[in-house]
């Protein structure tokens, strides 16, 4: 039996065969020691192309209905985190249109770093890197929002920064291009805790914190 994998849209490097699609999303979700949603997971490894989107569906569904992936109670992660709605086909298997948050099972976390080695080191580190970027991302821009609107000739971007289901700040300010709107869009999602201390300590006063003001810790988001 044949169990190579579609190699479109993977790039040099990534897996060959089916157990090794199977190896590197449980080794990654082993590794980041964070819950993970489908859509992190995709974006993570099928939007850097280690994977093919449907190898990796196809797998996935396989570890959830084997148990090897676990969805967890939400309300303990996150702060309260939502995932987002699941933008699978309602054809897919029902198993990989869930929603949740996974982690690995004790019994494959076991086995899994038993067998980390096949896997090649360079395929590793990008593919955990990657998965930490998705997670910090995801956790930095939860609970904030921004978007650019036009009007005419001009630009403006709202940002809403909000906690346990209050918004704290809301701010419109002008740009005079969409370019600058995005950038300033992006800045604000990089760092929306950091933003928020500036204009605090700018509207109290307080310049001294202004001054000290440094980019926020990846584990402060979490």
């Amino acid at each position: 039996m044949n169990n190579s994998v579609v190699k479109s849209g993977v790039a040099p490097g990534g897996p060959d065969f089916d157990f090794e699609v199977k190896l590197l999303i449980c080794w990654v979700l082993a590794k980041v020691s964070k819950p993970m949603t489908v859509e992190n997971m995709i974006e993570a490894l099928v939007g850097d192309q280690f994977v093919n989107y449907f190898e990796f569906t196809g797998t996935v569904a396989d570890l959830i209905v084997e148990g090897q992936l676990v969805e967890v109670e939400k309300d303990k992660l996150f702060r309260n985190l939502q995932p987002k709605l699941s933008f699978f086909s309602p054809t897919a298997p029902y198993a990989a249109r869930r929603t949740g948050y996974y982690v690995l099972s004790a019994e494959s976390r076991k086995n899994v770093l038993l067998l980390e080695h096949t896997l090649p080191l360079s395929l590793r580190e990008k593919a955990f890197a990657s998965a930490n970027a998705v997670i910090t991302k995801a956790s930095r821009e939860y609970g904030n929002s921004a978007s650019i609107r036009q009007s005419g000739d001009a630009w403006s971007v709202d940002i809403s920064v909000n906690d346990v289901g209050s918004e704290l700040l809301h701010l419109s300010m002008y740009a005079p291009s969409p370019e600058i709107a995005s950038f300033m869009k992006e800045n604000f999602l990089n760092d929306p805790v950091l933003f928020y201390k500036g204009v605090i300590a700018l509207l109290s006063g307080d310049m001294n914190q202004v001054k000290s003001l440094e980019p926020t810790p990846d584990e402060n988001y979490y």
